[in-house]
């Protein structure tokens, strides 16, 4: 990339010592060095050229010394890129059956969000493929597999209900937004 880094980037850049040692400027070559991912990489990723995975954005965080959230905010991610996911101590419990259920469960909280274009994939906001296998509609198909009618049951309710958690959070939201635009508008017209 021809472009010289600017703003946050060259700021993190700097201070992280990723800069060309010839002119002391910092340099997408040395980030990506640093980060251990191809300058192409790089490139891509700051032009929004394809889609960067969370794991290169996580990369390039560790190596700015940043949040993974920083780098997505920089580059116009319309969902962040978090820390990885860990599950609390209690779900070494769970039995295989149990865990399998949980991960599609996460996937169709994911598979929703990325249905609506809040999806974890390029710099523009492109959605993610979502895995072979998941989205909302498996994890009944996981119970019927094996065979369980209370399982079926069971998940067939967790996924009804992890729908409806999500449609509430958005009406939620939607009204938040509607009730701030209507004090904006009482706002401006007592001037």
């Amino acid at each position: 990339m021809s472009d010289e880094p600017t703003g946050e980037w060259a700021k993190a850049m700097s201070k992280a010592k990723a800069v060309d040692p010839r002119n002391g400027r910092p340099s997408w070559n040395q980030l990506a060095e640093i980060a251990e991912v191809s300058t192409s990489t790089i490139t891509a990723m700051v032009s929004g050229g394809r889609a960067t995975s969370a794991t290169t954005i996580r990369k390039v965080a560790g190596a700015l010394g940043v949040s993974p959230e920083e780098v997505s905010r920089w580059l116009g991610r319309s969902r962040p890129v978090s820390d990885p996911y860990e599950p609390p101590a209690e779900a070494d419990l769970l039995t295989p059956r149990q865990r399998k259920a949980l991960t599609e469960l996460i996937r169709a909280f994911v598979s929703d969000e990325q249905d609506e274009g809040g999806g974890e994939g390029d710099a523009g906001g492109t959605p993610a493929k979502t895995p072979p296998g998941s989205g909302p509609d498996r994890l009944p198909l996981l119970a019927v597999a094996s065979g369980d009618e209370g399982d079926e049951k069971l998940a067939r309710e967790a996924t009804e209900q992890a729908r409806k958690s999500r449609q509430e959070q958005l009406d939620a939201i939607e009204e938040m937004k509607r009730k701030q635009e209507r004090k904006r508008g009482k706002g401006g017209d007592g001037r």
